[in-house]
């Protein structure tokens, strides 16, 4: 996840590259991940398309790697995403498996802070209350 972290964003790659060729990366990844999990048949070549171009758009802050770590999860059947997918994949999946990974990847990037407001309320719970107030 760090990794993914560090490298160039979507909307910063959309500065030097074209739009058709960033969608095409990411048609890409969205084939690998429906042939890794026997679900070719279940998503025409225009919804991956769609799919990419819905991704590019809305979710243009995570970067290429950051997409494949949300896939690999979807692969490796990893919390959250261990839940059985029925033998139906669509776009909606997608984009709600890269919704739930956003919320995964902020609290990884606020994991130190969220700790640092959780210690500090348990010492405020500690402070002794003083009775003359």
């Amino acid at each position: 996840m760090q990794k993914g972290l560090q490298e160039t964003r979507l909307f910063q790659l959309q500065k030097s590259q074209t739009d058709k060729e960033l969608v095409s990366l990411i048609a890409l990844q969205i084939q690998d991940l429906l042939e890794f999990l026997s679900m070719t048949d279940k998503m025409s070549a225009k919804q991956i398309f769609d799919t990419a171009e819905f991704i590019l758009e809305r979710h243009n802050f995570f970067s290429l790697r950051s997409l494949q770590h949300c896939f690999n999860m979807v692969k490796n059947s990893e919390p959250p995403y261990n839940k059985p997918l029925y033998n139906t994949i669509s776009g909606r999946h997608i984009i709600e498996w890269l919704n739930i990974y956003d919320g995964i990847v902020d609290d990884f990037i606020f994991a130190d802070a969220n700790e640092k407001v959780y210690r500090d309320s348990l010492r405020a719970l500690d402070r002794k209350v003083d009775k003359t107030e």
